[in-house]
């Protein structure tokens, strides 16, 4: 065997003669040869090779030479080397042991040292506390010495500190005596004001208030007015067709039923139904903008039934006034759609005493308030 490649590593050469009938069958040799692999690997770790000799019948091994293998000696270094590790380990534990055996002794040496300080600091505590206690009562003492040396003098002290706080309270009396003078003054001013304001604004009320009221008379004066006149006109035209009846009665009488289709008949006199008067909420928009007031005059047709016919309403922009002109188609159109819903009762309209279909006219006011 020779040392090659790392460190303990022997490269060995088997010489193999296998015994005729015993090792030379092929299984056999195999099996053989592996033993002797495995026994090297374990002992020098190096897989052997062999060289495969002729077969012997028998063979004995005999030692070539007195000297030590290269296994055996590397046995030995194995050895000595362990050995030497063992007494390194010794060394490096006993050097251990008295390093541990010096840092007990260390710490022994500190905590004898940390409990002589805090045996010092005690005692300086209690130095300390015996100190305070004297200059405790020390300052006692002075403070009793200083009262009873200060007594004449707290009390001219009080006294004047009584009869300051005396006069504070009456200065503090009088201040809260002129506050509430002329709180009471300023409250009884405003109370004032706002009943000047009050009063203003209910004469203002008043004012527009009768204004609308007088507006509103005359408006029913002009209706009334207006009314009277188409009454006037119809029994005008009633007595010429009377007239022109009993002209021609005279000359010719003429068939009941002709007679009746050509006369002139009065117009019948209207009335708003009850549920249309004192109509709600007629303002454009509900009142949540104020679009000014307006007075609008309309021209519109009744039916036989007393309904408007909604195409043949006019709005008499002469006679309508608007505050604001910009909205005078809004005032217009809320105008139409109020007086489209109309529907009127027809009095004295007993079977061809009166015209129902007629033109009728009348005036609408809007006002915001």
């Amino acid at each position: 065997p020779r040392a090659v490649g790392e460190a303990g590593a022997v490269d060995v050469t088997l010489f193999y003669m296998p015994r005729q009938d015993v090792t030379t069958p092929s299984r056999q040799k195999k099996r053989h040869k592996e033993f002797w692999s495995s026994y090297f690997l374990d002992a020098l770790g190096s897989q052997p090779r062999f060289q495969d000799q002729a077969s012997m019948a028998a063979y004995e091994v005999v030692p070539l030479m007195g000297q030590l293998s290269e296994a055996e000696l590397a046995e030995q270094e194995r050895l000595r080397l362990v050995r030497e590790r063992e007494a390194a380990e010794q060394a490096l534990a006993q050097v251990e042991r008295e390093r541990a055996a010096r840092e007990a002794e260390r710490r022994r040496a500190e905590e004898d040292e940390r409990q002589q300080e805090a045996r010092m600091a005690e005692l300086r505590r209690q130095q300390e506390s015996l100190r305070a206690q004297e200059a405790e009562a020390a300052a006692r003492e002075r403070s009793r010495q200083e009262r009873e040396a200060a007594e004449p003098a707290e009390q001219e002290r009080l006294r004047q500190e009584r009869e300051a706080a005396e006069a504070a309270e009456q200065e503090r009396l009088r201040q809260e005596r002129e506050a509430a003078e002329l709180a009471e003054q300023e409250r009884l001013r405003q109370e004032r004001e706002a009943a000047e304001l009050a009063e203003q604004e209910r004469l203002r009320q008043e004012r527009e208030a009768a204004e609308l009221a007088e507006q509103e008379r005359l408006r029913q004066e002009r209706e009334a007015t207006a009314e009277a006149e188409q009454l006037a006109e119809a029994e005008a035209a009633r007595q010429a067709a009377e007239a022109a009846q009993q002209a021609a009665a005279a000359e010719e009488p003429p068939p009941a039923a002709d007679l009746a289709e050509a006369a002139d008949l009065p117009k019948c006199r209207v009335q708003l139904k009850p549920r249309f008067l004192n109509a709600q909420d007629i303002y454009p928009g509900g009142r949540q903008v104020d679009y000014g007031a307006a007075t609008m005059v309309i021209h519109y047709v009744l039916n036989d039934q007393g309904k408007t016919l909604d195409d043949q309403t006019e709005i008499d922009a002469e006679r309508s006034t608007v505050s604001i002109s910009r909205h005078f188609d809004l005032f217009a159109e809320a105008t139409r759609e109020l007086v489209n819903s109309w529907e009127f009762d027809f009095s004295q309209a007993e079977a061809g005493s009166c015209e129902r279909s007629q033109k009728l006219t009348s005036q609408i006011t809007f006002s915001r308030r």
